[in-house]
């Protein structure tokens, strides 16, 4: 996934890479580690998590080199354990401050056997059958899974948190989800504790989960992009144009849609509190206190964002 190809509400922060395996199979995993906040791998056994963990809870060199190996069998120094049914290696960069921090450079490489050797007597279309049917009941499942997740009772509410391993996430991620439906005059006002801990953040996204377009808005806000009001809240405005407020998240002309607080080995995951008001009536809802953005600090974030989401994703 990246800026244009979405599935899933990704996150806006995360740079996601991964590879197919074989959980008879032997690998080495090596590169440096960047500086993203989080660099997190984890083992999937098609829709199930068997092994999740941080770069960090390993063994790594002066200036951050590493090596892993992955196997079914115990290995001496950096090990990751592969299930028998191991399918995917997927790693997970998420970033805080988009200009500064790095990601890691990365290489794998099988270690022990060979890719299997197709035989005269298989008939390929047989092959492109199958792949054409598990591509229809992935494309169904998804959807079923997704637009089932993305509706609390009420709208414009969240869920409680839970295990992100339930829908593929890692294991210590904690998303409180929620939806949103706005009128054209109206705006949402969120308000939040922030949580403490490695990793956080709000992303807005539209009714068939796609993360609006956060390298040309500001559709999205971690816990290092975020301004903390003088009593202690994060306090966000979902609204269709611009209010002059920090902690604003464009819905890009979107009516309605999804929002998820990612909370990523944090203490807490709170649950935020919601409130609808009319757009010419936010000024009086907020504190005086709340931090503020001129048009011509707008454009610099915007610009900001779009050259580092531009950065990240170049090929």
């Amino acid at each position: 996934m990246d800026a244009a190809l979405k599935w899933g509400m990704e996150c806006p922060d995360c740079i996601y890479v991964g590879s197919a395996l074989t959980g008879s199979e032997t690998y080495r995993l090596w590169g440096r580690r960047g500086s993203a906040r989080y660099l997190g791998l984890q083992i999937m056994s098609g829709m199930a998590s068997t092994f999740n963990a941080l770069i960090d809870d390993f063994e790594l060199g002066p200036n951050g080199e590493f090596e892993v190996i992955l196997s079914s069998e115990p290995h001496e120094g950096n090990w990751i354990p592969l299930d028998e049914n191991a399918t995917m290696l997927v790693i997970r960069h998420f970033f805080y401050d988009w200009e500064q921090e790095t990601a890691a450079d990365l290489s794998i490489e099988p270690l022990s056997g060979t890719a299997p050797q197709a035989k005269a007597e298989d008939d390929p279309r047989v092959g492109l059958a199958r792949q054409l049917i598990a591509l229809g009941d992935f494309l169904e499942e998804n959807l079923t899974f997704f637009l089932a997740l993305a509706k609390p009772e009420v709208t414009n509410s969240f869920l409680p948190p839970f295990d992100g391993s339930a829908m593929g996430a890692a294991a210590e991620n904690r998303p409180v989800i929620g939806s949103w439906k706005l009128a054209p005059d109206e705006a949402l006002i969120i308000e939040v504790v922030p949580p403490e801990g490695l990793y956080w953040g709000f992303s807005l996204g539209n009714v068939w989960w796609e993360t609006i377009d956060y390298g040309n808005r500001q559709s999205s806000l971690n816990g290092h992009q975020a301004v903390v009001d003088d009593d202690g809240l994060v306090r966000v405005v979902v609204a269709h144009q611009d209010p002059g407020v920090a902690n604003w998240l464009d819905t890009a002309g979107h009516s309605e849609g999804a929002i998820i607080l990612r909370c990523v080995r944090t203490v807490t995951a709170p649950v935020p509190s919601v409130q609808v008001v009319p757009f010419d009536r936010l000024a009086e809802k907020l504190p005086l206190g709340s931090s503020r953005m001129s048009p011509d600090g707008r454009a610099a974030v915007i610009q900001m964002r779009r050259r580092a989401v531009s950065r990240r994703f170049a090929r």
